[in-house]
């Protein structure tokens, strides 16, 4: 009755000697949720995964931290990482490069971490390499051939949005694949992928326009039939208007569910005033609109980023 879980996030410390002097660090801790009491506890202590010297690790975009568990029992952190002196990604002397490390022992101790993808000096935080979204997604099906292929999503450069994508759980490399082309105002942000039933990737995103500002709480809809080296621009999904970016998606159902393509769930704040009222809705898996099913529920604090996790698929935490 009890499973047994892994989480990872980033640390940021604001003192009086000023916010960049201070160290990042990407910490995970051990959880377990007894499906019986419905109930979560802390299994010991707190554990350092990674810390830098800088402080943008966890500010933004690059809050973005992805877990995925090989079959091996192998445990693989995805983050970003800014390296260089000034902290600024406008000098030469800064980049944000994506990186990973991995863990044998369920999380007690990791490797040291690896370059996946190295930005260019100086491009500013367009060119950064900035993991795009927390969920990984995994081709477990022996027929198709990209069977054995980990999928996840990378911003940048100019706002806009690729997947990368990677045959040995991204433990020392991945490949990145083409920028889909967006309309000005639509740039993404704060994005969420999940497989449907066909083996089409689903990439939904908020739109973060520096130029169309109301904009900032429309959800934009992309898609993928090759594996993430390309993806195909939907557009504007209506519904999702006056939602906060903080949304994520799943599918409970590849097999069926409410609308085509599977059970695909979406679940985020219910607007950007009231982020306390929670809401998961059926999403139609080949528009992005929503296609039934409102499940609304208050919690007793401000919601941000939220994750759907799907347990033995009887329950959503």
């Amino acid at each position: 009755t009890k499973v047994g879980f892994l989480v990872a996030y980033a640390q940021r410390y604001i003192t009086s000697a000023g916010h960049a002097e201070q160290p990042m660090r990407l910490r995970c801790q051990r959880i377990e949720y007894d499906r019986d009491a419905q109930t979560l506890t802390k299994i010991g202590s707190t554990v350092t995964i990674f810390q830098n010297s800088r402080w943008t690790l966890g500010l933004g975009h690059s809050a973005h931290v992805a877990l995925i568990r090989l079959k091996s029992g192998r445990i693989v952190c995805i983050f970003s990482d800014e390296v260089g002196v000034s902290g600024d990604l406008n000098n030469a002397d800064s980049r944000r490069d994506l990186k990973s490390t991995y863990s044998d022992d369920l999380g007690l101790t990791w490797s040291t971490p690896v370059t996946l993808l190295t930005a260019t000096p100086g491009a500013g935080n367009d060119y950064a390499r900035i993991l795009g979204s927390r969920e990984v997604i995994y081709f477990d099906d022996p027929d198709s051939p990209y069977y054995g292929r980990w999928v996840t999503t990378l911003y940048g450069p100019d706002g806009r949005v690729r997947c990368i994508y990677s045959t040995n759980g991204f433990v020392s490399s991945c490949t990145e694949g083409a920028l889909v082309t967006v309309p000005v105002g639509y740039e993404p942000n704060e994005a969420s992928a999940a497989l449907r039933s066909d083996g089409v990737i689903v990439v939904s995103s908020r739109s973060a326009s520096p130029t169309q500002p109301t904009e900032i709480d429309t959800r934009v809809w992309m898609t993928s039939g090759d594996g993430g080296a390309t993806l195909t621009w939907i557009g504007e999904q209506s519904g999702y208007t006056g939602q906060p970016a903080m949304g994520a998606f799943i599918n409970l159902s590849p097999d069926g569910g409410e609308g085509p393509y599977g059970g695909l769930v979406h679940g985020a704040p219910a607007s950007s005033t009231t982020r306390s009222d929670y809401q998961i809705r059926n999403v139609n898996g080949a528009t992005g609109a929503f296609s039934g099913g409102y499940r609304p529920f208050t919690t007793d604090r401000y919601v941000s980023y939220s994750h759907l996790i799907d347990i033995d698929g009887e329950e959503v935490l």
